[in-house]
């Protein structure tokens, strides 16, 4: 947990502007609603990202995850919005995927869906989230890394790659 404050405590000092004076924007008539969520953002300055790191799956098993708490010490830092990586490159699915068992129910021994919690934890404390997917997905048998332009992370040649297909899949799980 002192780490987390650490971090935390960290990133508050490291974002420029966070003590400035704001006006708040009054929407003109006929603003766009991508406009108006631009300028919630602007005004909200402060966010904070989420990711978590394993060098194996087998070992992934966050014991100090407190959803809760993790949100009440953010808000209390002045965190107007969470984002957190959900799937990250590797395929790695932090929910229940019902698309998948590369997920942290069904490779893990934490066995918790840790984007639920988070989500319900945010939500609770009037904090907006937001959810990074990648749509590279370098697990999936239908995906090849070429479609990304990165052959140097292909590690085997994928034969039955299809991209069609593959994002379907991702279409599935979003």
């Amino acid at each position: 947990m002192k780490t987390l404050n650490l971090i935390l405590t960290a990133l508050l000092l490291a974002s420029p502007g966070l003590f400035a004076q704001t006006v708040k924007p009054t929407p003109a008539v006929g603003i766009s609603e991508q406009d108006a969520r631009m300028a919630w953002f602007r005004e909200a300055k402060f966010g904070m990202f989420v990711h978590f790191l394993a060098r194996d799956v087998s070992e992934f098993n966050p014991v100090d995850f407190d959803a809760k708490e993790w949100v009440r010490i953010a808000k209390a830092g002045g965190v107007k919005y969470l984002v957190i990586t959900t799937k990250h490159h590797a395929g790695f699915c932090i929910w229940d995927s019902a698309l998948t068992d590369w997920d942290v129910m069904d490779q893990t021994s934490f066995k918790r869906d840790i984007v639920g919690e988070l989500a319900e934890a945010c939500h609770a404390a009037g904090i907006r989230i937001g959810f990074y997917y990648s749509i590279a997905d370098w697990h999936h048998p239908l995906y090849d890394p070429k479609y990304q332009n990165r052959p140097e992370r292909r590690t085997a040649v994928v034969p039955d790659a299809d991209i069609s297909q593959y994002m379907s899949y991702m279409y599935g799980q979003l």
